[in-house]
């Protein structure tokens, strides 16, 4: 389910955050659903559970589960607000792009078929 890679340059605690975060966007884990305990993931990763304590925490303070010390940590009942902030946050970036683009000369015609292109794929 939560796969790391040992021989990364990226820190395991980074790789399973990033991994939680992943199936949480896509939908595989859902809003409200518990994630595996700490000592559960921990042991099924083979690494310190501190390790995943740290990358849950991560993912709480991007508001994307919520820990509960006697209950455990679940995702977040508001991801569809997660979701559009996240997708507020992109258009923000994708906009000073494309206002960096229009100095540069780039037509919009031109951006809109690369946009779509990529799109598309």
């Amino acid at each position: 389910m939560i796969e790391i890679d040992c021989n990364s340059n990226v820190p395991i605690y980074v790789q399973i955050a990033d991994n939680v975060k992943e199936k949480v966007l896509d939908g595989t884990f859902k809003a409200n659903e518990q994630l595996p305990s700490i000592r559960e993931l921990a042991f099924t990763l083979g690494v310190n559970p501190n390790t995943v304590k740290k990358s849950y925490d991560i993912l709480e303070s991007q508001h994307l589960v919520q820990s509960n010390s006697t209950k455990g940590t679940y995702v977040t009942d508001k991801i569809d607000w997660v979701l559009e902030e996240r997708a507020n946050n992109s258009f923000l970036h994708i906009l000073e792009e494309v206002n960096k683009l229009r100095k540069m000369g780039v037509s919009l015609e031109t951006v809109l078929k690369k946009v779509e292109s990529s799109w598309l794929m």
